[in-house]
């Protein structure tokens, strides 16, 4: 009796362990809330969503040094970025995020950035301990895909009169008897004109008769 009763004790602690897990923020998704704070100027409301060591270290800061900080902060994230991975410790206490973007360089280019976000556990929600994002490519992470601006045009269909005179059939070739008639015209032409005699395609008695001298 006692055995089925702390079966059944551990099977409700499971299950809320479980439902917790559920309930979880993404690390993912909280980052992206970071990220999105942190562009927008927004640093009070983005150090909600960070970890005790980094609201400490902040907290010990001026407003010009917090300032500073958050501009250099800005210039490395880049403006769009998408996530490629997430690994959760198996104490389910930590997290690391990984995520490839692209940074404006302003000018109509942009640069990729590679980002791995430490992510640790504080009373059951996600918050970020570090985001450091990085021109080197890590090894083993593909090439990122290329955003709209960066992207080569597509090419121009041809007109469709220039297409149809294209693909349009060219002069049909002359008759074989056409030909051949052309060429013994040629021949005749070309011939030398011995006596007078000339041919040609009708010839009376007397064509024939000064041809045969």
């Amino acid at each position: 009796m006692r055995d089925r009763a702390v079966r059944r004790a551990l099977a409700g602690l499971l299950l809320l362990q479980a439902l917790a897990a559920a309930a979880q923020v993404a690390p993912g998704a909280v980052y992206q809330r970071y990220h999105s704070l942190a562009l927008t100027n927004q640093l009070d409301e983005m150090l909600k969503l960070a970890a005790p060591e980094q609201r400490a270290a902040l907290g010990k800061m001026g407003a010009a040094d917090r300032l500073a900080w958050l501009r250099r902060l800005q210039e490395a994230m880049p403006r769009s970025y998408m996530i490629t991975g997430t690994a959760i410790a198996p104490s389910g206490r930590t997290a690391r995020v990984s995520a490839i973007g692209h940074a404006d360089l302003g000018g109509g280019k942009s640069e990729a950035r590679y980002g791995t976000i430490a992510m640790t556990s504080e009373s059951g929600r996600w918050k970020v301990a570090d985001a450091a994002w990085t021109k080197v490519r890590p090894a083993g992470v593909p090439e990122p895909p290329l955003d709209d601006d960066d992207r080569k045009p597509p090419a121009i269909p041809p007109a469709p009169a220039a297409a149809a005179a294209r693909s349009a059939p060219g002069p049909a070739a002359p008759p074989a008897a056409a030909r051949i008639e052309r060429s013994q015209e040629a021949k005749r032409r070309a011939a030398p004109r011995d006596g007078g005699c000339e041919y040609k395609p009708v010839m009376t008695e007397a064509d024939l008769a000064r041809c045969r001298k």
